[in-house]
């Protein structure tokens, strides 16, 4: 019976299209990175409507990435996963919103309950969630951004989509949000290799600020225990707190 339920699964996983293999691989390591147990993710699910780009469902609690938005992007090559892993980053961000609402990512500040600050808010934790989990999608964000506009035949001026100038300005300053979301995120891990840890904390309070998660909470944690173990003229602190830090 054993053998036989093995043989079903192996089976299934070999008939399962490329595409959702790879839109779950990417999902994977964006939830690891935020450190998502299997209760807070979302289920995200490939669907083969042709109208909504990528969504996020409130009442289904599943994110929808639609084979169309996959195909256009294939022009991207190599720099695909990045781009995918931008969208699906800004809708697991909607997901994680303690504030829950549809999105709609190609009409997103037009859909229901949206505003133009949320979705501005995801894209930038969303790039930076992607950034971090390895995906270097900041290269790729106009574009794709252009590619869903030609696939999905969009006038820039379509009434209840956002003005296409609109949506590249703010996704290039966006870009440079998370840019320098990024080198702050790293000059304060260095900072706290190199024992400055009130400036490190600093830094990373700020990066907080802009994308709340348990990392950087852990970081700021540590550069304060570290900061803590460290006071006094003699630092005799580290031999009282009963602290041990698992690196």
């Amino acid at each position: 019976m054993r053998l036989l339920s093995t043989w079903v699964f192996l089976l299934l996983v070999t008939k399962m299209p490329a595409t959702n293999r790879t839109i779950d691989s990417i999902f994977s390591t964006i939830c690891q990175t935020l450190q998502l147990t299997t209760e807070q993710r979302p289920r995200i699910e490939v669907r083969n409507t042709t109208y909504i780009g990528a969504a996020y469902s409130k009442a289904n609690h599943t994110i929808y990435i639609e084979q169309k938005l996959i195909d256009a992007l294939s022009v991207l090559q190599s720099q695909k996963n990045h781009a995918l892993a931008f969208i699906i980053s800004h809708e697991l961000c909607h997901a994680l919103d303690k504030d829950k609402h549809d999105t709609h990512f190609i009409a997103y500040d037009k859909y229901q309950d949206a505003s133009y600050r949320n979705e501005q808010n995801a894209d930038i934790q969303g790039a930076f969630v992607a950034h971090i989990a390895g995906y270097n999608c900041l290269a790729v964000m106009e574009e794709t951004i252009n590619l869903l506009y030609q696939s999905y035949k969009l006038n820039p001026d379509l009434k209840g989509y956002p003005n296409k100038d609109e949506r590249i300005e703010s996704i290039n300053l966006i870009r440079e949000q998370v840019e320098s979301l990024v080198a702050m995120f790293k000059a304060a891990n260095l900072l706290l290799l190199a024992e400055e840890y009130s400036l490190a904390n600093g830094l990373f309070e700020k990066v907080i600020t802009y994308f709340p998660s348990p990392e950087v909470s852990n970081n700021i944690g540590t550069t304060l225990i570290l900061e803590a173990m460290n006071l006094g003229r003699y630092n005799a602190f580290k031999y009282v707190l009963p602290i041990e830090i698992d690196w």
